[in-house]
């Protein structure tokens, strides 16, 4: 049995579709092989998502509990560490709130149709799947971005609050979208 979720997130949750009953239609677009994604939903839940984890990053780095700033690394990763700090903060976070509203939800989407369900295991289970792609993407990325030092597989060398942080924001990511974002 599901307990009881805290009332803000009652608020964002996305309504069910439920098939039985006559003449009700699935707002989105089809894919072919009948899954139906509602983009509009998905991008908010994208976004909220995006929301939280960018700050619970940024208040680790700012507690000092990590070293791994992703919006200045993610930038330096897109423009080659050759700007300014704050240019690359910039452009990373935009980046970051791209990728994260947009494009990761529509794989996440992808998945929870082909699954035909969604719900926080799952959501949990593909944050997981995320999580240990970024941590295994995270050294090349801190060297292309041209960051002092090394950050090591999962950014073990940032701090010993890092691999484990890394892993349970993505983890609370694909929860939090799996919530948000209903699937029939």
């Amino acid at each position: 049995m599901r307990s009881v979720p805290l009332l803000p997130l009652l608020l964002l949750r996305g309504g069910r579709y439920d098939a039985r009953r006559p003449g009700e239609v699935r707002p989105g677009i089809a894919l072919p092989g009948g899954a139906i994604i509602a983009w509009s939903l998905l991008a908010w839940a994208g976004f909220f998502a995006t929301l939280v984890v960018s700050w619970l990053a940024a208040f680790a780095y700012w507690r000092g509990i990590t070293r791994l700033r992703l919006a200045t690394t993610l930038g330096g990763l897109l423009l080659r560490g050759r700007s300014a700090p704050r240019l690359r903060a910039l452009v990373g976070a935009s980046a970051h709130f791209v990728l994260g509203t947009l494009a990761f939800p529509a794989v996440y989407a992808l998945i929870f149709e082909l699954a035909g369900r969604t719900d926080v295991g799952l959501g949990a289970l593909l944050g997981a799947g995320h999580a240990l792609l970024a941590g295994l993407v995270l050294p090349a990325a801190w060297r292309a971005a041209r960051q002092e030092g090394s950050a090591g597989i999962f950014g073990w060398r940032l701090g010993p609050a890092t691999p484990p942080g890394l892993i349970a924001v993505h983890v609370l990511y694909g929860v939090l979208l799996a919530y948000i974002y209903v699937a029939p």
